[in-house]
């Protein structure tokens, strides 16, 4: 589940919540009734803490006395006949007022042992509804859980490490100066002060931990400051006496250094023992003078959520012709996600080149402007349903998706829009609004599929929306999972045959992982696959210690699969188990989370799979690309499929059987603390030791890569991907027996190298790298041109071989999807997007 903490803040920033209203009335597909932009009677209340305090109580008395007996105290299920998850009920889900509940309780239900409660009023319905529904934005935004606020190290031990050879702590801070008062000043909070032993901060350097920059020209001048940029084309300073300065760097020059004072608390993270950090927190502790007393124990600290910080303000309202994408060849078209099935990112164009590169010039430029009103809205909502509406506008535009490009038009998408633009001359000519019932938008979208004259995309509510493509207009639609149980939808459909193949989302509650199939023409359900063993004779079954757990264990599905036409199989990357980092319910390898899985596409049966990560506990999903190319292995020819995750290792295997052949570093061994090595299979070893734990563990190596696409190149025989290292403590905030959803929370902790990373697929070993950039969309040609970036908003072409720059240009914001490329009237065509423009170049001349 983006970084480590890129992904984690892009789901969890916008997770939903719910909020008790009074029934809307039906809405035509014209668009929104009223002035305000809201249906007609629509009541619009901001969740969670919008809800009736006093009736919650009230709701959470009554529930305790008729239900909890059958449905447990926290209303998870609890050990009667009934045995009901009311929190996963669809009923209750469904139910903002009350109405069906109240029904169901006047009558109960004889034959499943559920007795009828008929002289509850319909206020005490409302209360009991107000609680549950409650309950339910509480588990999705974990408010009721906290980190201990312990300061459980060795006083003595911690100072010995202050002033011994191996610390050296004493050599800059001083007990009675610097460091004195430090932990109050922070609120004596264990984790703060861990955090500031990781990675410094400006309140524990000596004077301050401001970076000096120091530049030095070819004339031998010299100026130092703040550094404000330093990339491989300019650097910036700010100065002491104000304002700033800037040079352009030439043949190595300026030449450019700074210096980091908090870098020994860099260098000594990697060196640091969990007990080191807890030790020195618990004498650090003792510096303020009054510490923690026996008779008086200092109440547990709250953390913030998961997701950030802050909760998101915005929360909820409550309620042309194309080509058979199976038969298309790379080159003239962009037709996939990946551009073909391989998910290798890779074009065999090479108009544009190595030696010709530095030719490259703006074609267009387009903003895309997300209007909400037109002739082309569509909503799944009839008259007389709730509707659940995105409180604002869905501004703030970030194209993640791979356009395609067929007959000169490009087919884009973002969440709830859909648009089909010239690619001649970046003009719009149709534009699709979905009209949202909710659901997670930071995240965006990953694209479209197209079959013929239809296109397909995902909503964030979970819908797939079948278009036409000539005219914009909507088809059908059908839904993908049940937005109110936190759902949400963002990959790009991966159209194969007459199968119309999509994921899904969702971390906030427990829920089950599946992928799905339709048919194109009408939107039928064509088979679906969980991401968990269902039946005792499914290999895997027993990686879970119970049903609930393998029910409810996520494995989420949100990566576009990639495919082999000959094999006719599908390789799906699996995302992470459920609860995330609270692993105490579900002991096991929990199959078939983290891992590469091959179905066949016209059944949804599995053929085999291989787990990257067993039993994940730090959201190292494997919702990574699965790479697939032809290559050689001990000397024959074999056909492969390579994986960079998240967890920080490379993998190849066989694609025909799923069999293990290399599992590599990706990223600096050194920061691979959560692993002991790897097994005879080829798969990490997980270190129990480094599990979220109470009072923190320090763990690695953060996100070393993520969902952009990596890129594979037949030309160099290199597989290219964009990297992260780093450390980070981890803290396990939920430690009930039964722990849901996000079980655990990170603070900040130190980086290493980001860039990309250029890797020998034989070998695993690293052949170049370039600093900058981190987990970013990649794209190879048979010009030998790798097309990237650099981390400071630079659009660069590198040389696939060696990494050298060819040619770069300086876009508004960091490119936020893969580059592409395609043939349009004799010209390649490159394309990329940066936030909410889309960029296109081609050659001048």
């Amino acid at each position: 589940m983006v970084s480590h903490m890129m992904k984690r803040g892009w789901m969890l920033a916008a997770v939903l919540a719910l909020a008790v209203l009074a029934p809307a009335q039906g809405r035509g597909r014209g668009g929104r009734g009223g002035g305000n932009g809201l249906a007609p009677g629509q009541v619009v209340l901001d969740a969670p803490n919008t809800y009736n305090a006093a009736a919650a109580a009230r709701g959470k008395v009554l529930y305790s006395a008729q239900c909890a007996s059958c449905h447990g105290d926290d209303a998870r299920g609890g050990k009667g006949k009934v045995n009901v998850d009311l929190i996963e009920s669809a009923m209750v889900l469904d139910d903002l007022g009350g109405q069906e509940i109240g029904e169901f309780l006047k009558y109960g239900r004889p034959e499943k042992n559920m007795p009828a409660f008929p002289t509850l009023t319909p206020a005490q319905v409302s209360d009991i509804a107000t609680f549950l529904h409650r309950s339910v934005a509480a588990a999705a935004y974990r408010f009721d859980y906290k980190t201990i606020n312990d300061f459980t190290g060795n006083a003595q031990a911690g100072e010995a490490f202050f002033n011994g050879p191996v610390g050296k702590c004493s050599t800059c801070h001083s007990a009675t100066g610097d460091m004195k008062g430090l932990a109050a000043k922070n609120r004596d909070d264990a984790p703060t002060i861990q955090s500031l032993i990781v990675n410094g901060g400006e309140r524990f350097a000596r004077g301050g931990s401001a970076v000096i920059a120091t530049v030095t020209l070819k004339n031998g001048d010299t100026f130092t400051g703040t550094p404000v940029l330093a990339d491989d084309f300019m650097v910036t300073i700010k100065l002491p006496e104000g304002g700033t300065r800037s040079w352009l760097r030439r043949g190595g020059w300026p030449q450019y250094a700074e210096h980091d004072p908090l870098q020994a608390h860099k260098e000594l993270a990697l060196q640091y023992t969990d007990a080191d950090i807890h030790n020195l927190a618990a004498y650090l502790e003792t510096l303020t003078g009054a510490g923690p007393s026996a008779a008086a124990p200092r109440a547990p600290l709250m953390l913030a959520p998961a997701r950030g910080p802050s909760r998101p303000a915005p929360a909820l309202r409550v309620q042309s012709s194309g080509p058979d994408p199976s038969t298309a060849t790379l080159g003239a078209s962009w037709t996939t996600y990946h551009g073909d099935y391989s998910g290798r990112h890779y074009s065999t164009l090479d108009q544009i080149n190595r030696t010709n590169v530095k030719s490259l010039t703006t074609l267009w430029v387009k903003q895309i402007a997300q209007e909400n009103y037109g002739p082309n809205t569509g909503t799944a909502y009839q008259a007389g349903n709730p509707l659940i509406a995105l409180r604002g506008s869905t501004a703030g535009v970030r194209i993640a998706a791979e356009p395609l490009m067929v007959n000169g038009v490009l087919y884009l998408s973002t969440s709830d829009h859909a648009w089909a633009i010239d690619a001649r001359t970046g003009r719009e000519l149709w534009h699709y609004y979905w009209t949202t019932s909710g659901g997670t938008h930071t995240v965006g979208n990953r694209g479209m599929g197209m079959y013929g004259d239809w296109l397909y995309f995902e909503t964030p509510d979970c819908y797939l929306v079948s278009l036409d493509a000539k005219t914009g207009k909507e088809r059908w639609q059908r839904e993908i999972a049940d937005v109110r149980q936190y759902y949400f939808c963002s990959p790009a459909p991966t159209v194969i045959k007459d199968h119309v193949i999509v994921g899904e989302g969702g971390d906030s509650l427990d829920l089950q992982g599946s992928l799905k199939s339709f048919e194109p023409s009408t939107g039928a359900l064509q088979w679906t696959w969980y991401t968990t063993p269902q039946k005792p004779a499914d290999p895997g079954y027993n990686s879970w210690p119970d049903e609930y757990a393998r029910t409810h264990g996520g494995g989420m599905t949100w990566q576009p699969p990639t495919y082999d036409p000959q094999l006719n199989l599908l390789y799906v990357p699996t995302g992470n188990p459920n609860p995330v980092g609270a692993t105490q319910s579900r002991a096991g390898d929990d199959l078939y989370t983290c891992s590469v899985v091959a179905l066949n596409p016209d059944t949804g049966k599995m053929v085999w799979y291989y787990q990257t990560s067993p039993h994940d506990s730090h959201d190292w999903d494997s919702t990574q690309v699965p790479v697939l190319f032809d290559g050689t292995w001990d000397g024959k020819p074999r056909k492969l499929l390579a994986q960079a995750t998240r967890n920080g290792y490379f993998f190849v295997l066989d694609r025909v059987t799923g069999q293990h052949l290399l599992t590599k570093p990706l990223v600096d061994p050194q920061y691979l603390t959560w692993s002991k090595g790897v097994n005879a299979k080829g798969q990490p070893i997980s270190d129990p030791k480094k599990e979220p734990a109470e009072d923190g563990v320090l763990v690695g190596p953060g996100s070393a890569t993520n969902w952009p696409p990596p890129s594979y190149s037949p030309e160099s025989g290199l597989f290219y991907v964009g990297t992260a290292e780093g450390l980070e403590m981890d803290y396990r905030i939920d430690v009930a027996s039964r722990p849901e959803g996000f079980g655990y929370v990170s603070k900040a902790g130190v980086t290493g190298r980001n860039g990309i990373r250029a890797i020998d697929y034989k070998t695993g070993t690293m052949q170049w790298f370039h600093a900058g950039g981190g987990p970013q969309g990649l794209l190879t040609t048979a010009g030998h041109l790798l097309f990237g970036g650099d981390g400071h908003s630079n659009f660069i072409a590198f040389d696939q071989d060696t990494g050298k720059i060819l040619w770069h240009t300086a876009l508004m914001e960091e490119p936020s999807d893969g580059p592409e490329t395609f043939m349009l009237d004799g010209r390649q065509v490159v394309l990329v997007a940066a936030g909410d423009l889309l960029y296109a170049f081609t050659l001048n001349e």
